[in-house]
């Protein structure tokens, strides 16, 4: 599945926006959408929650223009921008 940004799962409409917090909930066991974005960024979070990135070995090269990411939130965007697509990790077991 797409990996949204905080703000742009909020715009999603009604039925998108509850299948995509199903799918977080069963893949990552979230319970509440924006306390899972707001999580502190940690580097493990990269290998647990997302497929392989394609190029990871340049992501802080890529990033050398934005601050360190403080919340997982914060590096979902700034792959965005970079234009890194992330691809969540499905059924990981958690």
């Amino acid at each position: 599945m797409r990996v949204y940004e905080f703000l742009e799962a909020n715009l999603l409409n009604d039925k998108d926006y509850l299948d995509y917090a199903q799918f977080l909930q069963r893949n990552f066991g979230v319970n509440s959408v924006s306390k899972f974005y707001s999580l502190p960024f940690e580097l493990e979070m990269i290998s647990d929650l997302f497929q392989e990135i394609k190029h990871i070995r340049n992501i802080w090269y890529d990033f050398r223009n934005y601050p360190y990411p403080e919340t997982l939130n914060d590096f979902i965007r700034n792959c965005q921008k970079v234009k890194i697509e992330l691809k969540w990790k499905v059924n990981n077991g958690k």
